[in-house]
């Protein structure tokens, strides 16, 4: 019998995947406990359907990711000021959010902190930066100066 998966069961299946299983598991377990539903033509277009607007969505959003990049390719670099201390080092450090705010504010670019990628640790000190803007299948280098 094959079953659309409603929820991910460990070494059987993930939630969305159609599978071909025995009939009495099936019907006494996964359909039972609420795992799987039972996989006919109907289900099956469905599924069909919402995968391909899923992958509309996708492109729609790497689109605008792309011309996000180019707009920030364009300015290639932001400012933020600090208050320093005495030893060059800043009482507070420049998080991932302050640079999305920063890039707002001076370019009119919006940008989530998602999108700031290789950013383990906040800077705490003034000088030149490189951060790297995108995603995984596309970035870009950009220049923080702090």
């Amino acid at each position: 019998m094959k079953v659309l998966f409603t929820k991910n069961l460990k070494g059987k299946g993930k939630t969305g995947e159609i599978k071909e299983v025995p009939d009495g598991y099936a019907t006494n377990f996964l359909i039972a406990q609420g795992y799987a539903v039972r996989a006919d033509g109907h289900v099956i277009e469905k599924v069909a359907q919402e995968k391909e607007k899923l992958s509309e969505i996708e492109v729609a959003k790497d689109r605008e990711l792309a011309d996000t990049l180019k707009k920030l390719a364009a300015t290639q670099s932001i400012r933020i000021t600090g208050h320093p201390h005495s030893r060059g080092h800043l009482y507070s450090a420049v998080t991932a959010q302050e640079i999305c705010n920063a890039i707002k504010n001076q370019h009119g670019i919006f940008i989530t902190k998602d999108m700031i990628m290789h950013y383990d640790k906040p800077i705490k000190e003034i000088g030149g930066f490189e951060i790297t803007i995108g995603n995984k299948k596309r970035s870009i280098p950009y220049k923080l100066f702090i």
